[in-house]
């Protein structure tokens, strides 16, 4: 029996939106720095709506257990500059998504919420919920190093 599981994280980051939205816009740029993320490719940008790339990930479970599901996920910009949502059928019988708020009021840091949905089976959900939580917090942290790198090359 399938059930919704969700999730909110926010991440607090280098206040370019125009970057990081960039970043998270384009699923392939997205795709360099998330771990378990080994392939994206752009496959249909003609729906004015979504653009759909095709993912390929590998990740241990339970330790042990080697997946690489391969998956189509569409990624919609909800609102210009403050809303973006990732869809898809990751597995048989899980469905993600993810919908990423920017908060740029405070002038010296970018707040992004995101908050993801799995709808799965009670363990499913729960161990891949898990997978999310760690690749999505040490994503950000590797996009704040990505970051901060290049702006102290500029300086």
């Amino acid at each position: 029996m399938s059930q919704k599981h969700s999730l909110s994280l926010e991440h607090k980051i280098y206040p370019d939106l125009d970057l990081v939205y960039s970043t998270l816009l384009d699923l392939r740029k997205f795709g360099h720095i998330h771990e378990l993320m080994k392939q994206v490719v752009l496959t249909d940008e003609s729906s004015p709506e979504f653009k759909t790339y095709f993912v390929t990930e590998e990740a241990i479970v339970l330790g042990f257990i080697k997946t690489k599901p391969q998956y189509y996920a569409n990624v919609y910009e909800i609102e210009v500059g403050k809303h973006i949502r990732y869809t898809s059928h990751v597995k048989k019988q899980v469905e993600l998504q993810i919908d990423f708020y920017f908060n740029t009021q405070n002038k010296n840091q970018l707040i992004v919420r995101e908050d993801i949905q799995i709808e799965a089976n009670y363990i499913i959900g729960k161990i891949f919920l898990n997978l999310l939580k760690k690749a999505h917090l040490n994503f950000f942290e590797n996009l704040k190093t990505i970051f901060k790198n290049n702006v102290e090359d500029l300086t």
